[in-house]
């Protein structure tokens, strides 16, 4: 019967925990030393095979999905019996995983809603930061910047991959000093389980306000006079 060969390249994974995070290129090759080779067959998902004539298939980049893969293949040889069938070998897997796709932000949510949130931290107050990412990932920093960039506090989830983080901010900036009134923004870096990071992601549409000044009566006109 006739053999087939599997090769990955590179073939150590580029990224982390195992995973590719660029397309790897695989090449099945069959040796059949009597008939020689008549087809090598190949599947992701071993129920619908491909079937490609000759000795040799490289697959890369389309071809090759995202994600924990287990490629199923085998080969035939040049003989055939009096039915017509080729001897073919028993099927072989191999599974190696995949991801290219740089994680994202979803949504968040300010105290539990996707508005601007406005919060006095002497009252005292706080604010509930929820963000929600396109897989698992590690929140390698979560900043609150104010109206000119600046970091004024910042968070981490770096413990395992979740897809979200909850955080809760008392308007303290990172030396426990309660920040000035003004709007804040958050900007986030996330890393996905196969390596794959992406740094300062703006969170502008809903911002946060800290206001610790009570209101003021500019005029004040009596109905009576």
């Amino acid at each position: 019967d006739p053999a087939t060969s599997f090769e990955i390249d590179p073939a150590v994974p580029n990224g982390d925990n195992g995973w590719y995070k660029t397309k790897p290129t695989v090449t099945l090759e069959c040796s059949d030393n009597l008939s020689g080779c008549f087809s090598i067959s190949w599947s992701f998902n071993g129920v619908v095979f491909t079937e490609e004539l000759g000795d040799e298939v490289v697959l890369s980049d389309g071809e090759i999905p995202e994600g924990e893969l287990t490629l199923h293949f085998f080969s035939r040889d040049g003989a055939t019996d009096k039915d017509g069938f080729h001897n073919q070998e028993i099927t072989q897997t191999e599974s190696f995983k995949v991801d290219t796709v740089s994680p994202d932000v979803d949504f968040y949510t300010l105290d539990g809603v996707s508005a601007d949130a406005f919060f006095n931290p002497n009252v005292p107050d706080d604010v509930e930061i929820f963000i929600d990412a396109s897989e698992p990932v590690k929140f390698n920093i979560i900043r609150v910047l104010n109206d000119v960039d600046t970091q004024v506090k910042f968070f981490t989830q770096t413990g395992s991959f979740k897809e979200t983080a909850t955080k809760t901010w008392d308007g303290e900036d990172s030396g426990d000093v309660i920040v000035p009134d003004g709007t804040y923004t958050l900007r986030v870096d996330i890393k996905d389980e196969g390596g794959n990071e992406t740094e300062n992601i703006d969170l502008e549409t809903h911002t946060i306000t800290v206001d610790t000044k009570n209101p003021e009566i500019d005029d004040f006109d009596n109905p009576d006079d």
